[in-house]
């Protein structure tokens, strides 16, 4: 009897850890459709009218990176669907061999049982009939019967075989299907790339004349944020003090139990905390960046800049303490949130509707987003641990 491995190959074929990736690319894929969609809704809300030249870039600058990941994305699947075709059609040709030489040797069974019904039928009655021993006749009785066992294994495996052959065809038009939608969402992409970059290079030569201007505002935003880091360094210090043993020096604190337990809380929801507030996209990442318009200058965000609707609700990512409320020249009011050693960082708010000292839930309304100095309604977020300041976005659901 021969053994088909086609069978066993199909069967380990298109492995669990692809199918997570393609479902990871999925599910990837929505969240930047839905991030997209909120952007848009949002510059609709937004008077375009009071926007800044600057503004108008920076949210450009976010539209065109979330076309791109979107375009990244939709272009890693497409290889993957690419592969699913040919690895399918590869499936689909070694399964019809597979059939076909299955449907040969069962004819051949069937015609050579056929033969010992007709001719030999007596004989193997008379070969059982003459065994010596009762051994032997259910050994020679066994013989027959693995004989016919066999031939039911052989129409097994063509219903088998078949049964494969027409699910790998059902997997390839669906995956044909998908190719087809997302070479659309891909094209569609890449227009609005060519419409936004044009947009991009129009404010790009208005802003550029206005360099003297963009250097001054540069260093007054530098001057405030400056005032903020000192701020909140001084508050996170002092805090720190408040809920350690002061067993390990000035600048390392060992926490109590109690902290530990909120600290430990807070590290483990890394990756999965909900957003500052309910709609919003970053429009400036955190870290060191050349200027998008002055050549040779970089600038430094202590967080994320989120640009939302305007008067925004601003709520808790987590569960904590109110650490403290301040009021910064250029970036209004800022609430400060304790959790254990972790402190999350709400700036260029006002309407602030909590306390300090107030413990507050995850979701807890904290106070209402103000528009920048470009107009745009736009949430400065940060997340520190002890004195090190953390990317925000590393934290932060996606």
């Amino acid at each position: 009897m021969r053994v088909f491995p086609i069978l066993y190959f199909v069967l380990i074929s298109f492995p669990s850890f692809a199918q997570q990736s393609k479902e990871n690319l999925e599910k990837e894929r929505l969240a930047l459709l839905v991030k997209i969609e909120s952007t848009n809704d949002i510059l609709k809300k937004t008077s375009k009218d009071r926007v800044s030249h600057q503004g108008k870039l920076r949210i450009l600058n976010s539209q065109i990176y979330q076309s791109l990941s979107l375009i990244k994305n939709v272009s890693t699947e497409l290889d993957m669907i690419e592969e699913d075709v040919v690895e399918t059609n590869d499936i689909l040709e070694a399964l019809q061999k597979d059939l076909e030489d299955l449907k040969k040797e069962y004819s051949k069974m069937l015609y050579s049982s056929s033969k010992m019904n007709q001719q030999e039928g007596y004989q193997k009655l008379s070969f059982l009939l003459a065994s010596k021993t009762m051994n032997q006749f259910l050994s020679r009785l066994n013989y027959f019967e693995q004989y016919q066992g066999t031939r039911k294994y052989q129409m097994n495996q063509i219903i088998q075989v078949k049964d494969m052959l027409e699910n790998k065809k059902v997997f390839l038009q669906k995956r044909k299907e998908d190719r087809l939608i997302l070479l659309q969402t891909e094209k569609n992409q890449k227009n609005k790339l060519v419409r936004l970059r044009k947009e991009q290079k129009t404010l790009f030569s208005q802003i550029v004349n206005k360099e003297e201007d963009l250097k001054e505002e540069i260093e007054r935003e530098k001057e405030n944020f400056s005032n903020l880091n000192n701020l909140l360094a001084e508050i996170i210090s002092n805090d720190l003090k408040k809920i350690s043993t002061g067993e390990m020096g000035s600048d390392l604190f060992k926490l109590t139990p109690e902290a530990q337990i909120v600290s430990d809380s807070f590290q483990l929801n890394r990756s999965n905390l909900i957003w500052p507030v309910k709609k919003g996209f970053i429009a400036e990442r955190f870290g060191k960046q050349p200027h998008p318009v002055l050549e040779k200058i970089w600038v430094e965000n202590l967080g994320v800049d989120i640009v939302t609707s305007e008067a925004e609700e601003v709520r808790a990512v987590f569960d904590g303490k109110v650490a403290a409320v301040n009021k910064v020249v250029g970036l209004n009011y800022v609430v400060t949130l304790q959790h254990g050693d972790y402190y999350t960082v709400y700036a260029n708010v006002k309407n602030v509707s909590v306390r300090v000292g107030q413990y507050v839930k995850r979701k807890a309304a904290l106070a209402k987003v103000v528009s920048n100095t470009s107009s745009i309604p736009e949430l400065q977020f940060q997340i520190w641990h002890n004195q090190n300041r953390l990317d925000p976005e590393l934290w932060l659901a996606h």
